[in-house]
This record gives structure tokens, C-alpha cells and sequence, in this order.
């Protein structure tokens, strides 16, 4: 699905670019025999807590961005079409 909405979520909202870095990283680290392999931005979050850090507050901040996002995409048109609907009755 994200490769599909990367470009609008890409464009609305650039913490959405880190999608796929953390996806590429929580796959790595579910398949991986070898924890040392996984890395999220060139740095390995299981020997690095800034670099754990960094993932928790991206994925933080994806969290925060996507009822917003949802919002602004298809309810808040949803509610605007409702309206003239209202207003204006059916075409």
C-alpha cells in the first residue's frame, strides 16, 4: 500500500519517507539470525541508543502524521462533499 501513496504521503508530509527504512529494518530484524546485520540508517539499533532512539521517535511521529493525513485526504473531502450534497442536493 505505501508504494502506491508514497508520492501523495511523500509530498503532503516528508516523515513519511522513513516508512521505508523502518519497514526494510523491522523486516531485517524478524528474519535475521544475525542481529548485527540490521541497520536503520547506516547504524544498528540494537548496539546503538541513539540510533534506537531515532527509530522510536520516527515511528512516533509517522503515528502522529497519519490520522492527520487521513484526515486531510478523504474525510475532510468526504465532509465537504456531505455539505454541498446538503446544500445544493444531487447533481
Amino acid at each position: 500500500m505505501y508504494s502506491v501513496l508514497r508520492p501523495i504521503m511523500n509530498k503532503w508530509y516528508g516523515d513519511f519517507e522513513e516508512i521505508g527504512a523502518l519497514n526494510e529494518t523491522r523486516n531485517l530484524a524478524a528474519h535475521q539470525s544475525d542481529i548485527t546485520k540490521v541497520l536503520y540508517k547506516g547504524r544498528s539499533p540494537f548496539s546503538d541508543p541513539d540510533c534506537f532512539a531515532q527509530m522510536y521517535f520516527d515511528v512516533w511521529a509517522i503515528k502522529q502524521s497519519m490520522p492527520k493525513f487521513f484526515w486531510h485526504t478523504i474525510e475532510k473531502p468526504r465532509e465537504k462533499l456531505r455539505r454541498y450534497y446538503e446544500k445544493f442536493g444531487e447533481i
